[in-house]
């Protein structure tokens, strides 16, 4: 919530309110203005003190003044939808993060999709049921969220018509998109937009692939570990592994984790955004005594890599080919 308020810009004045419940500041000397907090909508009064000169002799005494604000709803806002595609013809839970959602907020949608029970709503987050009807074709549609205050006090609209705060949203966007046309290649398709595993990245079917392999390394190499035949292999991963075993004298190399699906990477403890599941990074088992760890730097450098700091994996490598590598990989 904001408000507006008048009369409270006096210069050296502490200003405080007589209304704690509705809102409470602190005004700094000086005439820079500060944010007023506000806790709900109402009037609230605040008041001012000020010591100093109030005759022509220097004496001094106290001042006071105070100033009616209006406490209102501000206008909610969407920043993003997570994940911001659902699948054509069917259903899944979306996260709407944004602000000044209130208490008991709404969700519409074009004409297209069907929204479900709001299953979590806070003043910056709604998770909502979004389903797209199969009658109309795929493609980009409207969302947006409409606020009724807080605590049931209903939306208190700010003063200046179409240049005040309003119940509605801006409008956020949806994509209903096909599912993939082979059914492994749609499984890992739909772990990306599932939200249960956290990552924002939303890989096209045509980058989910099967048997892929490089001169030295086989597929079930670089698809270690999962239970699905299809995942997500870049050039910039198959070009790497190469030339991480060429620098390292051409010898045996045993991959330890490449592409790992978001539902494997989430059992192993990876982090919500690996590398490994962009299909960019491999891990290479590396004793503390392996020529691969001695030389992880120069082989970084020549391969033109990231590296993460060895002393954070103490039996294994990790690379990754990603466009910015983190400071110190």
């Amino acid at each position: 919530m904001t408000c507006y308020y008048s009369n409270c810009y006096w210069n050296g004045w502490q200003i405080s309110s007589f209304n704690p419940d509705i809102v409470s500041t602190q005004w700094p000397m000086g005439w820079v203005p500060r944010p007023i907090q506000a806790h709900r909508p109402g009037l609230a009064t605040l008041y001012s003190t000020a010591v100093g000169p109030i005759n022509q002799y220097g004496d001094e005494g106290e001042k006071f003044g105070s100033a009616l604000i209006d406490v209102y709803d501000a206008t909610p806002v969407i920043n993003a939808i997570v994940p911001n595609t659902i699948p054509a013809g069917g259903s899944e839970v979306v996260e709407i993060w944004g602000l000044n959602f209130g208490t008991n907020p709404s969700v519409q949608a074009s004409a297209g999709i069907t929204v479900g029970t709001i299953v979590y709503s806070s003043p910056n987050q709604i998770n909502v049921q979004l389903t797209h009807n199969p009658g109309f074709p795929p493609g980009q549609y409207n969302v947006w969220v409409t606020s009724s205050g807080f605590s049931g006090s209903g939306f208190q609209q700010a003063p200046g018509g179409g240049g005040g705060s309003q119940a509605q949203s801006n409008q956020g966007t949806v994509q209903a998109q096909p599912s993939c046309p082979i059914n492994h290649q749609s499984q890992v398709y739909d772990q990306y937009r599932n939200i249960v595993y956290g990552t924002s990245y939303r890989p096209t079917c045509a980058v989910i692939e099967t048997n892929i392999s490089t001169t030295n390394f086989t597929f079930n190499e670089l698809n270690v570990n999962n239970n699905l035949t299809y995942g997500i292999f870049t050039q910039a991963l198959r070009t790497g592994v190469e030339c991480v075993r060429t620098q390292n004298g051409n010898v045996a190399l045993t991959i330890n984790s490449a592409y790992r699906t978001p539902a494997r990477n989430q059992a192993v403890g990876g982090a919500t955004e690996s590398r490994n599941i962009y299909g960019d990074a491999v891990d290479f088992a590396a004793s503390a005594q392996s020529t691969l760890r001695t030389n992880v730097d120069t082989i970084r450098d020549e391969c033109s890599a990231c590296r993460e700091p060895i002393h954070l994996t103490p039996t294994w490598v990790h690379f990754d080919w990603r466009a910015t590598c983190p400071s110190g990989w």
